[in-house]
């Protein structure tokens, strides 16, 4: 949203600033084959004060007479420091190329400026020994800072005794690790997103350079290579610039006479496989699908019916479900009726079969007759007019009891 709004804002001041705009010139002579970065600050468009807040001033970079920069060209912002970077390799081709930066400062009531840069390119042959490097904690924003870019080849020149012999070392390419398919977005924000860059010389790889790659061959094979997997024998000098190289994809690579030809001309396509790399960076090597050849109006699509779709979706899962509740109705009736059946068998076994042979004897008391009445239970119990109940208590055991008219009743 701020940027839109930056944006508005920036069209609004050149259509009423259009004719008082403050136009600056600068000329920068670059060599083709070599990556050029050129920084644009707040001092190029005279701005005194220096930026006092982040993304203050702003830039918008573009080829004059036209929208966006040419495909060799990349733009990135740090807008910590509010400056900008252009970089690229300049083709052999061309001989001059114009640029129009935009430039707006926030903190000045959006004072609007533009630089025009003219790039004078001299051609010069592509060098044929080239030193591959990845590094992992570095962005495109920081390995453009001219500090940072003079620190690799500083340790590639004096330590490891590539420009011993007066050779000049110099960086061909840099791209994005995640640009290039290398490196996977980083999870956390604050984390870099990895560099890769590549740096050519005329003369050999020094023996320091070539002991270096024998001792991290074995770690090719690794993709991606952890950090802290090997430290090798010339960390220390990467270390102490804090920069952290991933030494599985290190490579030093010769180039050929017929490795050095393009469309426009310039170094792309190697002998050593790292011609994708230089193609993934290149937005016109991008193969875009064409046009079909058979055009066919929408109207001429037949139509797809669903009604049967439909009607299996349904009847299938219906009959399934009324298939299982009429066997759990069926099953849940068979369960009650032989319950009901086992019950009605269970009472006739136990009226026709009685457990004991008990009988009740009956003593007169002395008043009376004395005599001994006995009575069994298949005697004194009509059977036709007991009904059984199925929670009967078993029958208790035997004991004398004084009957209300002086009768003892023996239970035996």
């Amino acid at each position: 949203m701020n940027k839109i709004i930056g944006t508005l804002v920036l069209v609004n001041a050149l259509g009423v600033w259009g004719s008082t705009l403050e136009v600056l010139q600068q000329r920068v002579v670059v060599n083709s084959s070599e990556l050029c970065i050129l920084p644009i600050t707040a001092g190029l468009l005279k701005w005194d004060r220096q930026p006092g807040f982040v993304n203050q001033v702003a830039y918008i970079p573009k080829l004059v007479n036209s929208p966006d920069l040419p495909s060799w060209l990349r733009y990135t912002y740090d807008g910590y420091n509010s400056i900008g970077y252009i970089y690229g390799v300049p083709p052999v081709h061309l001989s001059s190329v114009n640029l129009d930066i935009i430039g707006w400062n926030r903190g000045d009531f959006y004072d609007v400026r533009k630089l025009i840069i003219s790039l004078e390119i001299v051609p010069k042959e592509s060098m044929k020994y080239v030193a591959e490097f990845k590094v992992d904690n570095l962005n495109i924003k920081d390995m453009a800072n001219p500090r940072r870019m003079g620190e690799l080849v500083d340790i590639l020149s004096d330590q490891l005794s590539w420009g011993n012999n007066g050779a000049k070392v110099v960086p061909i390419f840099m791209a994005s690790a995640v640009a290039l398919g290398e490196n996977r977005v980083p999870v956390k924000p604050n984390e870099a997103e990895g560099v890769v860059v590549h740096f050519a010389s005329d003369l050999d790889f020094s023996p320091e350079l070539k002991k270096l790659q024998v001792e991290v061959q074995s770690l090719w094979k690794l993709r991606p290579c952890p950090r802290d997997l090997k430290r090798t024998s010339v960390e220390r000098y990467f270390r102490k610039h804090n920069i952290l190289v991933d030494w599985c994809t290190f490579r030093l690579t010769t180039l050929t006479d017929s490795s050095v030809e393009d469309v426009d001309g310039q170094v792309k396509k190697e002998a050593g496989g790292t011609s994708h790399l230089y193609r993934a960076a290149d937005d016109e090597s991008v193969n875009l699908p064409s046009e079909p050849e058979i055009f066919t109006f929408r109207s001429e699509i037949p139509n797809r019916t669903y009604g049967f779709e439909i009607l299996l979706s349904t009847i299938i899962p219906g009959s399934i479900g009324g298939l299982v509740g009429f066997l759990l109705i069926v099953l849940d009736q068979d369960a009650l009726f032989f319950e009901a059946a086992f019950r009605t068998l269970f009472s006739m076994l136990r009226i026709k079969y009685p457990r004991n042979g008990s009988q009740y004897i009956y003593h007169q008391t002395p008043q009376q007759d004395v005599g001994v009445v006995v009575m069994t239970r298949d005697n004194g119990i009509d059977h036709s007019s007991v009904v059984m109940d199925e929670d009967l208590t078993p029958i208790p055991p035997q004991y004398t009891e004084t009957h209300p008219k002086y009768v003892t009743v023996i239970f035996a």
